[in-house]
């Protein structure tokens, strides 16, 4: 005979599953300790460049703090700080690593790249002045092809690394976002003359790129973004019926958005020392809510008002890159949808399955409390972590 839905499992049975579950989520969690890594603390550089219409171009790169001292392994101590003998010392590294990894090419012919210096840009991180020397006719009459390829994305730098790219040529101004597996731009320049110059502005045409980039910057930062993933998995797990889970993941969407155009607008965005704890205090609450509530009474509400957290979350990503305000609202409604399609995806993935699953009365009886009592170590250890002074 096959036991019913919620029918009480035999103790020794009962007890096996739910220890070897929450061991599963112990063990993770001592993951989470000895790599206590936070979910949205990612690389970040950017790079500013001119382009003349001698055929000369210049470059300011600069990458945040911990980056540039992955990248150019000048810390000797290990104190953090860059003193100047370790700068000196490492200025071969630095050279060798900007001049292979960033390159220039106009016309499809490769820019003669030297490095200029380097050093502290306040507190924004470390820059590293660039020069090229780019064949150019004589005078520059037409627009020309123009390739920025950075392979020293590739190299050991913080997970997630992303990269705002500006060309500056005469008047207009482009603006990109690169990453590890995105790692070059190309355009075409406008005529440029020697005596332009008008100030620089975002022509139209950069628009797309820039919201195809931050389009394809949502996704990736939903899909890397575990401790999102993990409360949207607790929310699936624990939520039974078509009508509640539409409107919980409907709420939690809706919640996100609305707070993330708040942070990324400048309206108001609280400290990450508050957010993130409280996103991994989200994990722990819906998923002990599964483990100890048969059927979790109107669940909307509780994915609303995380969904309002994590948008903050969310929201780091956009703050980080010091977009323009002629760019960040498109690259707002492109970061937006990007977020949505991959969380769409995560779902859409993941309901077939756990559907499935349902209809064995062994995952409702035993697997969904055990795998929720895990799940809810995890969060509750990875609250303790973010909430712990580094």
């Amino acid at each position: 005979m096959v036991p019913r839905v919620g029918a009480r499992l035999r103790p020794s049975i009962a007890a096996r599953v739910l220890a070897r579950l929450a061991a599963f989520g112990l063990v993770l969690s001592v993951l989470l300790v000895a790599a206590p890594a936070p979910a949205h603390i990612v690389g970040l550089s950017q790079s500013d460049f001119t382009v003349a219409a001698d055929g000369t171009a210049a470059a300011m790169v600069v990458f945040s703090k911990p980056d540039a001292l992955r990248l150019g392994r000048i810390d000797r101590d290990g104190d953090g700080l860059v003193s100047p003998s370790e700068l000196a010392a490492s200025e071969a590294v630095f050279r060798e690593e900007m001049e292979r990894g960033v390159i220039l090419r106009v016309d499809h012919a490769t820019c003669t790249a030297k490095l200029e210096g380097g050093g502290d840009v306040a507190e924004e991180g470390f820059g590293l002045a660039m020069s090229f020397t780019c064949p150019a006719p004589s005078p520059l009459v037409a627009p020309r092809a123009l390739e920025i390829e950075l392979p020293i994305l590739s190299r050991p730098l913080w997970s997630g690394h992303r990269h705002v790219l500006r060309v500056t040529a005469g008047a207009t101004s482009v603006q990109r976002i690169l990453t590890a597996t995105n790692r070059s731009a190309s355009m075409t320049l406008p005529q440029v003359h020697a005596n332009a110059n008008a100030a620089p502005s975002a022509g139209s045409s950069s628009l797309g790129p820039a919201l195809r980039d931050a389009l394809r910057l949502g996704v990736e930062h939903i899909l890397t973004g575990w401790d999102h993933l993990l409360f949207l998995a607790a929310v699936i797990l624990g939520t039974r019926g078509w009508k509640s889970l539409v409107a919980a993941v409907s709420a939690f969407t809706v919640a996100h958005s609305i707070t993330l155009a708040i942070a990324a607008l400048g309206v108001f965005c609280p400290s990450p020392r508050w957010i993130e704890p409280i996103i991994a205090a989200s994990i722990a609450f819906v998923a002990f809510e599964n483990a100890f509530r048969a059927q979790p009474a109107h669940r909307w509400r509780i994915t609303f008002l995380f969904g309002l957290v994590h948008g903050f979350g969310f929201a780091g990503a956009l703050q980080d890159l010091a977009l323009d305000r002629a760019r960040l609202v498109p690259t707002l409604l492109g970061f937006n949808l990007g977020v949505e399609a991959g969380q769409l995806g995560v779902v859409l993935l993941a309901l077939p399955i756990v559907a499935r699953l349902r209809r064995h009365p062994t995952f409702e009886a035993r697997w969904i409390r055990g795998v929720s009592l895990a799940m809810g170590i995890v969060g509750t250890v990875l609250c303790a972590i973010r909430i712990a002074p580094e």
